[in-house]
C-alpha cells in the first residue's frame, strides 16, 4: 500500500514552513508527517501537500526545574531521555510512544500508565494560514487517545511546541530505568516483528 503525494514538502525550519503555509491555495488538502509511526497511506496517495516534519522543529529547553519547551518535531524517546536527564523523571513513559511529540498530542498518546495532556501546560499551533498561536489545556477536550479542540476546525491547526509540567516523582531516574520499561514493553509488544499494531 501507499501512494504518491500531489506536492510533499519538508520545510527546512519553522520560518520556512510559515511562508510555505502563506502561499497554499486555502482549499489545499494539507496532511503532516512526522515519524509515520501511526500512519497508513492508501494506494492512490494523497492529492494534496505532504508536510514532512522530519528533522524540523527539534528543539528541547529546559525552562526551569519542573517545565520544558518541546518542539512537535523531537522524537518522544529523545525528550524522555532529555527530561529524565534534568530529573523531570514523570516524563519517562514519553519512551514507551514511538512517535514525535507532536502526533502524541494529536492523540494524547501514553504508555506505562502516562498520557501526554497529563502534563501539558500550554501548546503552540500553527494554522493553514502560517500564524501561530498559544492555546492551554482549557482549549481542548482530552480524553483517552482522543484531543478535540474547543476552538473552529481542529483540522485546520496543527501542534508545533509544547510547555510540559513534570516533577521527580516516578522512580524512573537514568537512561538505564528507561531502558528497563522499553524492555518490559518489548516483552509483550514485540518491535522487530510485521504488525498492524493495537487492534481491538
Amino acid at each position: 500500500m501507499g501512494g504518491p503525494a500531489k506536492v510533499f514538502f519538508k520545510p527546512a525550519d519553522l520560518e520556512d514552513l510559515i511562508v510555505f503555509l502563506q502561499l497554499q491555495n486555502p482549499n489545499t488538502q494539507l496532511v503532516y508527517l512526522g515519524l509515520g509511526s501511526n500512519l497508513l497511506v492508501r494506494d492512490g496517495g494523497i492529492n494534496g501537500v505532504v508536510i514532512d516534519m522530519q528533522g524540523v522543529n527539534q528543539t528541547l529547553e529546559k525552562i526551569d526545574v519542573h517545565r520544558i519547551r518541546i518542539d512537535a518535531g523531537v522524537s518522544c524517546a529523545k525528550a524522555a531521555r532529555f527530561c529524565v536527564k534534568h530529573e523531570m523523571n514523570q516524563a519517562a513513559f514519553l519512551a514507551g510512544i514511538p512517535g514525535t511529540i507532536g502526533g502524541a498530542l494529536a492523540m494524547n498518546a501514553g504508555a506505562f500508565g502516562g498520557e501526554t495532556w497529563d502534563y501539558v501546560h500550554e501548546v503552540k499551533t500553527i494554522n493553514r494560514g502560517g500564524t501561530i498561536q498559544t492555546r492551554t489545556k482549557a482549549d481542548y477536550d482530552i480524553a483517552y487517545r482522543h484531543v478535540k479542540a474547543h476552538h473552529g476546525d481542529q483540522a485546520q491547526e496543527w501542534f508545533v511546541s509544547a510547555v510540559f509540567e513534570f516533577d521527580n516523582s516516578s522512580n524512573v531516574t537514568t537512561e538505564e530505568g528507561i531502558k528497563e520499561l522499553l524492555a518490559k514493553r518489548n516483552n509483550t509488544q514485540p518491535i522487530g516483528l510485521p504488525s498492524c499494531g493495537s487492534v481491538f
